[in-house]
């Protein structure tokens, strides 16, 4: 998360805290999806309202991790659309993506911790 000031995420998830190397702001929250277990019902899926609810998560949220584990190393972004064709280009996700990239293929040093926080 090198000099990255912001991430543009079209939906996601949280990562472990103990992990996060990127936080949403304070404003941001854990939007729980509204999944039923076998898919009946008109429900959205893995999305949530977009409201905040009580008993939802308040910001900040990690939202990428990363660890090294053994000789490897992993990196976890909650939304796989930031790196996708349609977001690679918004805010610094370009730069996120080859940063990740390079630290996971042992190109670059160990990820910086970071105040970077997603709007």
């Amino acid at each position: 998360t090198d000099s990255l000031q912001h991430v543009a995420f079209q939906t996601g998830g949280s990562v472990d805290p103990a992990l996060a190397i990127a936080w949403t702001s304070s404003q941001g929250w854990g939007d729980d999806g509204q999944m039923n277990p076998f898919g009946e019902g008109k429900s959205l899926g893995f999305f949530g309202d977009f409201s905040f609810s009580p008993g939802e998560q308040p910001g900040p949220i990690g939202v990428i991790a990363a660890k090294e584990i053994g000789q490897g190393r992993i990196v976890i972004v909650g939304d796989q659309n930031c790196v996708g064709g349609m977001f690679l280009n918004y805010a610094d996700n370009r730069r996120l993506w080859l940063q990740a990239a390079l630290w996971a293929g042992h190109q670059s040093d160990k990820p910086a911790q970071s105040d970077m926080l997603l709007q």
